[in-house]
């Protein structure tokens, strides 16, 4: 009779907790924002052409700051990081579900394993069948496992290197601008 191979799957999570229905979008539109400037004109109330040009003249843009291009180009990752996010929660979903397969398999062979007429060879061929066709699943289910890991790695990279180039500030008015830029809405 055959064992059962025993396993253990764990799922790596993604490391950003923004990364769940469209949270780097929300999440870059939501923060950030520079005081002053630009900002300090809309804010004003003042809508003439005079008052927002000399306080687009105040804007300074240094590291920590993202121009109307930075912005843009944040916006478009930002959203590619959103539909990636989602693909891999639904892969996470099928994944888990898979797991949970295996898990009920492993519990009838166990189940099975108890009541098996040792002494019938067709009983144990039949057994030993159904190890094999476990031991596929699992096998299986590790190579969709460490492939969904592999992605769950690229994506936390490119979360990191997003997170290194687009968390600064910027300019409140300035993500009008970016938006259509990027062309991207949320």
């Amino acid at each position: 009779m055959r064992a059962a191979v025993v396993v253990s799957l764990g799922l790596l999570a993604l490391g950003s907790g923004e990364a769940f229905a469209g949270g780097f979008l929300k999440g870059l539109a939501g923060r950030g924002i520079v005081r002053g400037g630009a900002a300090v004109a809309r804010g004003s109330g003042s809508s003439s052409s005079s008052a927002a040009s000399s306080s687009a003249a105040q804007k300074t843009y240094g590291a920590d700051i993202l121009t109307v291009d930075q912005l843009a180009a944040c916006l478009k990752t930002a959203s590619e990081l959103d539909t990636a996010s989602q693909s891999v929660d639904t892969e996470r979903g099928a994944l888990q579900a898979r797991v949970s397969e295996v898990d009920a398999r492993r519990a009838k062979l166990k189940e099975a394993k108890a009541k098996l007429n040792r002494s019938s060879k067709t009983a144990v061929d039949r057994h030993n069948a159904a190890i094999d066709s476990f031991n596929k699943l699992v096998d299986e289910t590790k190579a969709k496992q460490a492939a969904f890991n592999n992605r769950v790695r690229a994506q936390n990279a490119n979360v990191d290197a997003y997170n290194g180039q687009c968390a600064k500030r910027y300019y409140a008015d300035d993500l009008a601008a970016a938006r259509q830029k990027a062309n991207v809405s949320f």
